[in-house]
């Protein structure tokens, strides 16, 4: 099977998981339709070639995670999004107070799935979700950043952490405990190379967000995501997941690339 079959194929069926797990009306609206699950790729990716319940309890923690955010973030005393992937954000939807305790149930429900695989996962998700990871980076985001330093502190936290952890993840359920610190550092290059894409793409709507074209130029942005991609190509070799790895780092820079 190819690469993109497999990819299409694991990510059915954490939607199929996801949608036979997730009941309640106000979560599904929040979390369907599903985006990319790129977090749970990266899981698929640590673990491969596992496709077992424990697989798709992780990747369901990190994108329950990953979605708990996001209704957070399009609050109006936060990003004030009105939309998300073509609907009514969960506030405008349901109103502010509610899309605060949707978001916080998603995040509970995360750490649920989490605790079903050890107390490892449980703490690796614990620092993706705090100070250390999204919490921490979106108070960053508010605060702003002006200088190189100061957005890759914001990009760490607000987003590679996450992917960081959705590597570990996979690799922690596969038993590869040995990999885990190498794994680590690979899962932080790729949240890199999202973010410094996205912030690419993002450069005309961002408004007073910190964003990397602002501070580098859209040629220093571009040869900062090229130097990740070589990074992340470099790096995945060692990881029986490489080429997921490396058709997501692909598919991420052509983006960049596309609309440059």
């Amino acid at each position: 099977m190819r690469i993109e079959e497999e990819i299409e194929e694991f990510r059915s069926r954490v939607e199929e998981f996801l949608k036979n797990e997730i009941k309640h009306p106000l979560l599904e609206y929040a979390l369907f339709p599903t985006g990319k699950l790129i977090r749970p790729l990266l899981v698929f990716a640590g673990a491969y070639p596992l496709r077992s319940l424990e697989v798709l309890q992780a990747s369901a923690a990190v994108e329950l995670l990953h979605n708990a955010s996001l209704v957070h973030d399009d609050l109006p005393s936060v990003d004030n999004d009105s939309t998300r992937r073509g609907k009514p954000a969960v506030h405008v939807k349901f109103g502010e107070g509610a899309a605060i305790m949707i978001g916080d149930a998603l995040l509970a429900l995360a750490f649920d799935y989490a605790s079903r695989l050890d107390c490892q996962a449980v703490r690796l998700l614990s620092r993706a979700a705090g100070m250390d990871g999204i919490s921490g980076g979106q108070i960053l985001d508010l605060q702003g950043a002006s200088r190189v330093d100061e957005i890759r502190e914001v990009h760490l936290k607000k987003t590679a952490m996450l992917m960081e952890t959705s590597f570990l993840l996979g690799l922690l359920v596969a038993e590869r405990k040995g990999l885990m610190e190498k794994g680590a550092l690979l899962g932080r290059q790729v949240g890199f190379l999202f973010q410094t894409v996205d912030d690419i793409l993002d450069r005309e709507t961002c408004g007073n967000e910190p964003n990397v074209v602002k501070i580098l130029g859209m040629d220093g942005a571009m040869v900062l995501a090229e130097d990740y991609y070589s990074k992340v190509l470099e790096m995945a070799d060692e990881f029986p997941g490489r080429e997921i790895i490396r058709w997501l780092a692909k598919r991420t820079i052509e983006k960049a690339f596309s609309r440059g």
